[in-house]
């Protein structure tokens, strides 16, 4: 017989699972019922949540998630996707017992038997809010350095990254400062959120404590977290300005002191190592561009001195020679040189470039590149332009000079980005200028057919069918042009008549699912809208107080399995009509030139005695403009 002693393998798993639930301390560990309330919290849980397990233990599992969270059923939904899926992942903002928010990232599973029957859900998270402020700071730092790049004043520069930083850090104030050669402190430019007020003039550099300038001096990253206490700076005059708290980050050129990035605070505030190493990366990065965006003025009038700042730029820098062919033409470009940022900007490792033909690196590359360089060495007359190479598919914009016979430096951006913006925008310039045509056209039909017997209602009528136009147009920015959602249509056509279309008291009822309308279509359909409605106030539901007006619309097959949207409008309460009317005015020529004319669709009018029946048809196919692209937006 086979006996497994006093402690069954059962027995000893658990003990095992034991420990590690107790053992794992820096994980945050739940168990819950099938109800989600707590039943077990190890101590990891009340390292990172704060609450002990006695003050948990039962409570429903919601109370770390947000406030926001709690409202939109968060908890819930990562149950349900748990047990379904068998697991559920998620990174998102809880809340520990001090009210404090942290980064978490963990998992949902279900708990079950050995049968398989559900028990209740594990949950599993840990703090990752150092590394969620890294990627914020990272961001940001990469946001910054997307607007430095587009400045060619240093002040801007410097203003911007002092805001930045201060925005991203949460601090009371930040600025630069200039050293001059007898240790004047001069401060340029600064940000303050209010708290703090903006430093300005000149210092001795003496007023900030004798042994923090010795520190400075050596080229120090100075992080204090509270300078009444701190001995570099017991003899400062950083009280005088409010300043408890600070992060210093000198700039050194040539070994001597030459600037400073000051990030200011007015309470005591302990700095993490990665908020140092954040100002140390902003300091370095803007001194960086501040001194290139001088450096560039300078370029402008003296070519010779690219070689100085070669190892400064952030832009794409290459030294290049003109190679000729045996008629004397030019015929190609070698690579002598290139800095650092060559390899990010065109994707080309520098040490595949150096020495090399450009038409080996770029094999196809443009004609207009080798012509444009060899006029540069040819005349000693500088060039800016932008160009494309097509075969890595970027575009550049190049400052090229001559540096020597036979040799030219070219001083280059990626302008992919821009030149898609340029493209984008261009295009809506074209949509702009074309909807433009279109109102115009339709004001001037306005103008010429509507009918008044006298100034005051043609005045009126007029300013209604403009305003209906506009109204559309205004829908459509709305949505950025790419649509207009129908029944935001209708409430603007009508809301100006009743004031509002919505509630049980309303004079108006809209019902039907959500469809987008696209650009071409809103502008017709919605001028439609605004005829009936005008004859309803004047003539019809909506001209006395007991009239009523209800519009709905669906979607439908049409044949050939076209979708085809169907408007129907009914007016009730209103004067009895008697016969239908003799004289078709604009408005009818308005309604049958939008729907029938503009959009392909189809209008039958039914004068009944309890009011006007309006049926529109729209069919979804080319050219009847229902939307811009295949297919529709619907929704309940």
């Amino acid at each position: 017989m086979n006996e497994t002693g006093p402690d069954t393998t059962d027995e000893v798993q658990d003990r095992r699972y034991r420990a590690i639930f107790e053992c794992a301390v820096d994980f945050a560990i739940i168990a819950t019922d099938r109800d989600g309330r707590v039943m077990d919290w190890n101590p990891g849980a009340e390292r990172v949540l704060g609450w002990s397990a006695e003050e948990v233990r039962g409570r429903p599992a919601d109370f770390f998630f947000t406030p926001e969270d709690q409202e939109e059923g968060r908890p819930q939904v990562e149950m349900q996707r748990a047990l379904h899926a068998g697991r559920a992942d998620n990174e998102r903002w809880h809340t520990r017992e001090d009210g404090c928010r942290f980064w978490a990232s963990g998992e949902m599973m279900p708990l079950r038997d050995k049968d398989g029957t559900h028990l209740g859900f594990l949950k599993i998270l840990r703090d990752r809010t150092p590394q969620q402020r890294a990627r914020e700071r990272q961001a940001a730092l990469g946001a910054l350095m997307a607007r430095m790049r587009d400045l060619d004043d240093p002040y801007g520069i410097m203003l911007v990254a002092a805001e930045a930083l201060g925005r991203t850090l949460g601090v009371h104030r930040v600025g630069f400062f200039d050293v001059t050669d007898d240790y004047t402190l001069s401060f340029t430019v600064g940000w303050a959120d209010g708290t703090l007020p903006l430093i300005v003039g000149t210092w001795p550099a003496t007023r900030i404590g004798t042994a923090y300038l010795a520190e400075v001096r050596k080229g120090a990253v100075i992080a204090i977290a509270d300078t009444t206490r701190h001995p570099l700076t017991t003899d400062s005059a950083f009280a005088e300005i409010g300043t408890r708290a600070l992060v210093g980050f000198p700039v050194i050129r040539d070994g001597r002191w030459v600037a400073a990035l000051y990030v200011n605070h007015a309470e005591p505030r302990a700095w993490s190592p990665e908020e140092v190493a954040f100002v140390e990366a902003v300091g370095g990065q803007a001194w960086d561009m501040v001194q290139w965006a001088g450096a560039r003025a300078e370029l402008r009038a003296s070519e010779a001195r690219w070689r100085g700042i070669f190892e400064y730029m952030h832009e794409g820098f290459a030294l290049c020679e003109m190679v000729y062919g045996p008629d004397g033409t030019a015929a190609d470009f070698r690579y002598a040189e290139v800095n650092q940022a060559w390899e990010r900007l065109t994707g080309v490792p520098s040490d595949e470039t150096l020495g090399r033909l450009a038409s080996e690196i770029f094999p196809g590359i443009e004609r207009f590149w080798t012509d444009t360089y060899a006029q540069v060495v040819e005349t000693g007359e500088p060039v800016h332009f932008e160009c494309q190479v097509a075969s890595i598919g970027r575009w550049f914009e190049v400052y090229a000079y001559r540096t020597e016979p036979g040799r030219f430096a070219a001083l280059f951006l990626n302008v992919s980005e821009r030149k898609a913006a340029e493209e984008r925008q261009t295009l809506l310039a074209r949509e702009v200028d074309h909807r433009a045509k279109n109102a115009l056209a339709v004001v001037q039909a306005a103008l010429r057919l509507t009918k008044a017997p006298d100034v005051a209602s043609y005045r009126t009528a007029i300013e209604g069918r403009i305003g209906a136009l506009a109204r559309a147009q205004s829908v459509l920015a709305q949505d950025r042009w790419a649509g207009a959602d129908l029944r935001r249509m209708l409430e603007g056509e009508l809301a100006p008549f009743l004031g509002a279309v919505a509630g049980p008291e309303a004079r108006v009822q809209l019902t039907g699912p959500r469809v987008a309308i696209s650009t071409r279509a809103a502008q017709p359909l919605t001028m439609a809208v605004h005829e009936l409605a005008t004859n309803a106030v004047k003539y019809g539901a909506l001209s006395v107080g007991a009239g009523r007006l209800s519009v709905s619309w669906r979607l439908e097959s049409a044949s050939g399995g076209l979708p085809l949207l169907r408007l129907h409008w009914v007016e009730a309460g209103g004067p009895r009509i008697n016969a239908q009317p003799q004289r078709r005015g604009f408005g009818s020529r308005m309604l049958d030139g939008t729907v029938r004319g503009q959009l392909g669709g189809k209008v039958r009018l039914r004068w009944e005695a309890s009011g006007l029946v309006c049926e529109i048809e729209i069919p979804l196919q080319a050219g009847s403009g229902l939307t811009d692209t295949p297919g529709f937006s619907a929704a309940d």
